[in-house]
């Protein structure tokens, strides 16, 4: 039997292929030579590139050093797919002391030398740039065993759609460097007379600083790394207090379109303009949580909590076992200085580890003076064991809890090592709005519950609510809409159906007054260019169908549902391992005698494999299973974590690779199929049409089911 947790790192791995690469960073392409037609690429040493946008006007530095590891001089073709728009400024390479300048070329001559290249080194990676004009120019000596230094720097203008910023720099070098390159660094820098609201790189993990709603930064730095997605950066722009904004993919042949809304505040509120909270702390002390620090370590992170808590917050603790004590048992108290000075001398002299675990009444009680609803209201709850007193049943107890709260009180909850009951917290946090979170044996606990109260010391919007009249919305992620914090992001990703323009309606809770605004924006019929939201909402979908699945156990649709969004969208899940078998021949003549790869399939495991290894309500797999379908339905990120050979992500399509072929997942076997020669004029005219140029650079020998039609590349 398989463990979900085995999945884990094909989860990461295959989340890094929902962004196709459009064009690639700079590259030399070695010239033949009288005994090597086709000699191998040169190794890029290290890329570094600087990104400075000002009021949308943006401009790229880049600095290359190519690596000639032959031991023989090379002459090659420097040549740089600029981006659509971008005006070249400055080139520079040395060359004998002397410093040549590169030529700009147009698409139509461009077009010429690409094709030129793949019918000579047999290689079709080149046809994805089809369509982008090029910076080229002549390298020699590319002297044997040195190097050669390139820089580069142009300037683009950036449109905003609907608010949305789009920066998008060429970084795919994977097929262009045999080894990994040594250093890969970015740094951009943003800034802009209107407001900055929300910023997201959906392609790798940068780290970002808001310097000032008008200033954010960002870098990104890896050693040893082969990039194979293009570094995409996008950030919001609003006048208005909350900014909302989105982004679409709509293919113009397809019903549904798919969206990206980004909920945030501005960074500079007013200290009054942060809305006073009700904070209920409760603290397992039973007799395990004294092993191995936990209590201790608990106690520092209560005490950082208290620490953050504003004057006009109201707070208590709860620590239990058999039975429940309390700070305040006559109900919440003022966080005033003397009272959090109380609270942190109850934490160090009042509470022992001792005793059972008794959740249910640890619960009611927290819930009891969270009545009110004017303030956001929140518990955060930790625990390092099972119910073993009172209500123990896990269905039972979700469902008193949630009649229990009455007011809609958020409670996140955090289980400490794997002898935590993880589907009753999940329950308890899904069905109030919060989330579990999960403490291993040996981390920090200080640290993550610190962290986490960071995100929530200041809330600036309760109860959030999005409407989003004049098309039809369907399937959005997340479910519950959580509350807008200071510093923090919502991203919204759903589908739509129909087109047009929408005033999307934004409504919440200040103390206790309602908040309400509006903002213009447009669903379009046909917008092709943010290719990863579908990926990015089909992830985030199966999240959602396994959290149903482990929670309320395996249904057949939803388990189907899963497994075709796992093979549309190239995404592992525990039901899909992408080990791919030949179908039976008596299913269709098509491939029994070679003549055509097989369709893709996936292999499932049997039937009931995910609910009797995740349904266990604790243990280590069971926290592993919780984790990871969290990181589903929180997925932001797209980035490449390890390389792969044998998937392919290129537009909205995903490409297996099957005995040598390269096969389109919507390829059933049923289709008639088309067969055009590699590199043949019949070729060069399919890749006249720019997407379908992208296809065909998946490899030598493709199967691309297109417009109706199945074609098949082969040598």
């Amino acid at each position: 039997m398989k463990s979900f947790a085995r999945f884990v790192p094909l989860v990461l791995l295959l989340l890094a292929l929902v962004v196709s690469p459009v064009f690639a960073d700079g590259m030399i392409i070695p010239r033949p030579l009288p005994d090597m037609p086709a000699p191998p690429n040169l190794t890029i040493k290290y890329h570094r590139v600087n990104v400075s946008i000002e009021n949308q006007i943006a401009v790229t530095e880049v600095d290359q050093v190519f690596v000639n590891e032959m031991n023989r001089d090379l002459e090659g073709e420097y040549i740089f797919p600029l981006p659509e728009g971008a005006a070249l400024d400055s080139f520079s390479m040395d060359v004998d002391g002397r410093m040549v300048e590169g030529k700009l070329m147009d698409k139509d001559e461009a077009r010429k030398i690409y094709e030129d290249i793949v019918r000579r080194r047999k290689d079709p990676a080149l046809l994805e740039y089809i369509g982008r004009n090029i910076v080229k120019a002549r390298v020699y000596p590319i002297p044997a065993k040195g190097s050669k230094k390139i820089k580069l720097k142009y300037s683009e203008t950036l449109k905003a759609e609907n608010g949305v910023v789009k920066y998008h720099y060429p970084l795919d070098t994977e097929k262009f460097s045999p080894r990994p390159l040594e250093e890969v660094t970015i740094t951009a820098s943003v800034s802009s007379k209107i407001p900055i609201k929300a910023y997201y790189c959906p392609t790798h993990k940068m780290a970002f600083t808001r310097k000032s709603d008008n200033l954010i930064k960002a870098s990104f730095e890896k050693s040893s790394f082969k990039p194979d997605v293009d570094f995409i950066l996008y950030y919001t722009l609003s006048e208005k207090d909350f900014g909302l904004n989105m982004t679409a993919y709509r293919d113009k042949d397809e019903k549904d379109g798919y969206f990206l809304m980004f909920l945030a505040p501005k960074d500079k509120m007013e200290k009054e303009e942060a809305i006073p909270k009700d904070v209920v702390f409760i603290l397992d002390s039973s007799g395990s949580m004294a092993e191995d620090n936990k209590m201790e370590n608990a106690v520092k992170a209560l005490k950082y909590c208290l620490s953050r808590l504003k004057p006009a917050d109201r707070f208590n603790i709860i620590s239990f076992s058999d039975e429940t004590a309390q700070l305040a048992p006559k109900g919440l108290l003022q966080a005033t200085p003397e009272n959090i000075s109380k609270a942190k001398k109850y934490l160090e002299n009042k509470i022992e580890a001792a005793g059972g675990t008794n959740i249910d009444e640890a619960l009611t009680e927290g819930l009891k003076p969270l009545t009110e609803g004017k303030n956001p209201e929140y518990i955060v709850f930790i625990t390092d064991g099972l119910p073993t007193v009172g209500q123990t049943d896990t269905d039972a107890l979700i469902k008193r809890i949630s009649e229990r709260n009455k007011s809609g009180a958020r409670i996140f909850t955090f289980g400490v090592g794997s002898d935590v009951n993880t589907i009753l917290l999940e329950g308890i946090s899904g069905k109030n709005r919060g989330y579990p979170d999960y403490i291993a044996k040996g981390e920090e606990m200080e640290v993550k519950i610190s962290a986490f109260y960071r995100k929530i010391a200041d809330p600036l919007l309760s109860d959030v609510e999005i409407s989003i009249p004049g098309v039809d919305i369907i399937s959005v992620y997340p479910k519950e809409l959580p509350d807008i914090f200071r510093g923090s992001q919502l991203m919204l990703v759903g589908k739509y159906r129909g087109s047009g323009p929408s005033a999307v309606k934004l409504t919440g809770k200040r103390g206790g007054k309602t908040y309400t605004s509006v903002y213009e924006t447009t669903f379009p019929a046909s917008d092709e260019r943010n290719n990863f939201i579908p990926r990015l909402w089909a992830v985030r979908r199966i999240g959602y169908l396994l959290e149903t699945i482990r929670t309320g156990g395996e249904n057949k649709e939803l388990v189907d549902e899963v497994i075709r969004l796992s093979r549309q969208y190239g995404i592992i899940t525990p039901y899909t391992s992408f080990l791919v078998k030949e179908p039976e021949e008596t299913k269709t003549d098509h491939w029994k005698k070679g003549s055509l790869p097989a369709p893709v399939t996936t292999n499932a495991p049997g039937d009931g494999i995910f609910n009797q290894a995740q349904r266990a309500e604790s243990g280590a797999e069971s926290v592993a299973a919780s984790g990871k379908i969290r990181d589903y339905k929180q997925a932001e990120e797209i980035r490449n974590d390890e390389n792969t050979e044998s998937v392919k992500t290129i537009l909205e399509k995903t490409f297996y690779l099957k005995n040598g072929w390269w096969v389109d997942s919507e390829y059933d076997g049923s289709e008639d199929v088309k067969s055009v020669k590699f590199a043949s004029e019949e070729y060069f005219a399919l890749a006249k049409d720019q997407k379908m140029a992208k296809y065909l650079s998946a490899g030598e020998k493709v199967l691309v089911k297109y417009k109706g039609k199945v074609y098949k590349v082969e040598p």
